[in-house]
């Protein structure tokens, strides 16, 4: 027999068993699916688990909001009170604004309760009081508007008096000192967080100023009457 022909007759029995074979296993798995007759197919679902942080119950975060409330309406303010920050405007809230809206409320400037927010009618009654007094109407309750109300705090609590230097005194730098100057060693300690170098410091409620050198020494300091309307602004 011809060497070529027997293995070419090798191979096609070999080729016909892998068929039978592939067909038997076709069939095994046709009857384990019910005969359905097609291949079974798996789907593997990969779960993923998200992680957030803890909610609180919405009736829990409408009970804290009206805690919030309740505390910024019930604060004690007696009726002779005076303002803490030296400018009031919209959006503050607090024992400030709760003082500010009773002065307006007892003035018949302002209906309804006082709520201590600074709100839309605190700043129309605030206008309408500027406007009326001929104040500098800007809707915001500085010191000439709370003094008209009464809640601005006594100024004179916050002035520092200096005994008068001797006559002829000087400042470290050489200068004649004024009756209401002090030198650097007998002024009054500088407010907190009033910068660094060589500069100016004012200060408003105290009405005073310091000359500060660059090695932060006080050359000297004095008395001043400061600005009418609080409308000085900070620079060099």
């Amino acid at each position: 027999m011809d060497p070529s022909r027997d293995l070419r007759t090798k191979q096609y029995l070999m080729l016909a068993v892998i068929v039978a074979v592939g067909v038997a296993w076709l069939a095994i798995g046709a009857s384990s699916n019910g005969g359905s007759g097609t291949a079974s197919v798996t789907t593997v679902t990969t779960t993923t688990t998200v992680v957030s942080a803890p909610t609180t119950p919405t009736s829990q975060v409408a009970d804290t909001v009206g805690e919030v409330a309740d505390l910024v309406g019930e604060e004690e303010v007696p009726d002779d009170c005076t303002i803490a920050p030296k400018t009031l405007r919209t959006g503050d809230t607090g024992a400030s604004v709760l003082c500010l809206q009773k002065a307006l409320i007892r003035e018949n400037r302002l209906v309804g309760a006082a709520s201590g927010t600074f709100d839309g009618p605190t700043r129309t009654a605030v206008v309408a009081l500027q406007t009326e007094k001929a104040l500098f109407v800007d809707g915001e309750v500085g010191r000439e508007s709370a003094i008209v109300l009464g809640i601005w705090p006594e100024e004179k609590l916050n002035v520092v008096r200096t005994p008068p230097p001797a006559p002829g005194a000087k400042d470290s730098m050489g200068f004649p000192l004024s009756s209401v100057a002090s030198p650097g060693a007998d002024a009054p300690p500088l407010p907190p967080d009033s910068g660094e170098g060589r500069r100016l410091v004012y200060d408003r409620s105290g009405q005073r100023v310091w000359a500060v050198d660059k090695d932060g020494t006080i050359i000297r300091s004095w008395l001043v009457s400061g600005s009418r309307y609080n409308n000085e602004l900070p620079g060099t």
